[in-house]
């Protein structure tokens, strides 16, 4: 007996991911998602609640990896690691970890990679993109939360990017 079936089922419903067939999927969105592509239109990207999301294809693998939009000092490694630890350990969606920026401060990233080896319905890719967005934003805001100072460090950079 096995406990995972050595089938999907009807892969005949499933279609190939690709860049292009993922732009035409978030552009029928109403309202239509907005995004760019990179210099080779290898990847998409664009800016959700001030921070930046890719859609990355790596082999038969989508990563839709978002970025915290917020400058943090490197002194808050301990608190940020601890964050980050238990976050990770309380939700199974995006998986988050932490990087050097450009300025040797910390940056922060989420992450939701999903292998398409078989397709997917256009319902599924759909699927992916809401989840992986919205599960980044969400915990975007904890950090947001957590850390205002780096809130408040980017909106006083960019006084003109912010909503609010």
């Amino acid at each position: 007996m096995s406990y995972f079936a050595t089938s999907i089922g009807a892969a005949a419903s499933l279609v190939p991911v690709s860049v292009d067939r993922l732009a035409e999927i978030l552009e029928e969105q109403d309202p239509p998602l907005h995004f760019g592509y990179s210099d080779d239109r290898s990847r998409l990207g664009g800016f959700w609640d001030d921070h930046l999301v890719e859609f990355i294809f790596r082999g038969e693998v989508l990563q839709i990896r978002a970025h915290w939009g917020r400058p943090l000092a490197e002194d808050h490694t301990p608190e940020l690691l601890e964050w980050l630890n238990t976050r990770n350990w309380q939700w199974i969606w995006p998986k988050l970890y932490v990087e050097r920026d450009d300025d040797d401060g910390l940056a922060v990233a989420a992450e939701h990679s999903i292998n398409y080896e078989h397709g997917a319905s256009d319902e599924q890719l759909l699927l992916h993109v809401q989840c992986a967005i919205a599960t980044s934003l969400a915990a975007f805001r904890e950090l947001d939360h957590k850390f205002p100072q780096a809130v408040e460090a980017f909106r006083a950079e960019h006084p003109d990017w912010c909503d609010e």
